[in-house]
């Protein structure tokens, strides 16, 4: 039973290994990106003939951020500060799917 007194700050959290089921497209950049220290995915989708093929990360630090701004097209959420959509710089090649 969930008990209401405790405030949402006193809660301690730790990461837990996650089996979901993608898009078998995006998979593959799925895995790569939980990869990444400090990078965690949030949704995905593998695209159609009218949308880039994308996935929503979060991160944790600056070296996380840059990363991920190095090898992707990277779009930050305005509202958001640590949740940005990211897309393959170029699509032909997909270094993480070997």
């Amino acid at each position: 039973m969930i008990d209401p007194t405790i405030e949402q700050a006193d809660h301690v959290t730790e990461p837990v290994q996650v089996w979901v089921d993608v898009d078998k497209g995006i998979a593959s950049l799925v895995r790569y990106l939980n990869t990444i220290p400090g990078v965690r995915t949030c949704a995905s989708c593998q695209g159609t003939s009218s949308y880039r093929p994308y996935v929503m990360v979060s991160w944790e630090s600056e070296e996380a951020r840059q990363r991920l701004s190095a090898e992707f097209d990277f779009n930050c959420l305005e509202d958001c500060h640590q949740l940005a959509y990211v897309h393959i710089k170029n699509e032909k090649y997909f270094p993480w799917d070997r």
